[in-house]
């Protein structure tokens, strides 16, 4: 329609900080976003043959990536008032009851793979909360990093056995972990193992 915007551009990049073969994005209802009685926009995204070295360093896969996402954001309105700060915005889609709604996101390389869905909102004191499904395969030493625990990391080296298939998922996803990745109060679970991550306060 004529709220839809779509962009597709082919090498893009920045010397140095990242390159990659193809960006296209997707997004509905753009020209509408001030109109506070359209409930959510829609957004979807492909970056093939990515390449970031900062990445490739935290990941341990020096592979070109593909990262695809689907998802939606409701209350879009609220993250639009005119003269306010992105804090006081953020602020206002919160108290709006906003979600991100993640319907798919995926980070594949050669060995390192991850995907989510779930969904993400905002708590009272600024951080994100969520409850998120993972598929994932190549991250054990990025998940010893984070702090999970030694005896946690067999999650992943029995995932053959205990990892499932969601209904109708892709064939080209990871499987999907038997703990979900959890944010509450700043901080990052995995299953009922709390990690190291500490999440940034956002407002």
């Amino acid at each position: 329609s004529g709220d839809d915007v779509a962009a597709n551009m082919k090498t893009v990049g920045q010397q140095n900080v990242y390159r990659a073969a193809s960006l296209e994005v997707w997004v509905n209802q753009l020209d509408s976003l001030r109109d506070p009685s359209v409930p959510a926009i829609e957004v979807t995204a492909r970056v093939r043959q990515l390449i970031i070295p900062q990445l490739d360093t935290f990941t341990e896969d020096d592979s070109p990536a593909l990262i695809e996402l689907k998802g939606a954001i409701t209350k879009p309105a609220n993250l639009l008032h005119s003269g306010a700060s992105t804090s006081e915005r953020v602020d206002n889609w919160a108290v709006a009851g906003g979600v991100m709604d993640i319907q798919d996101f995926a980070l594949l390389k050669k060995v390192f793979q991850f995907s989510i869905q779930g969904s993400v909102n905002m708590d009272r004191a600024g951080f994100p909360e969520g409850r998120l499904a993972v598929g994932a395969s190549g991250v054990s030493s990025l998940l010893r990093r984070f702090g999970v625990p030694q005896a946690s990391l067999a999650i992943e080296g029995a995932l053959g056995r205990l990892a499932r298939r969601r209904p109708n998922a892709r064939d080209d996803r990871p499987p999907q972990l038997p703990v979900p990745l959890i944010l509450r109060n700043g901080r990052v679970y995995f299953g009922p193992v709390q990690t190291q991550i500490r999440l940034p306060r956002l407002y």
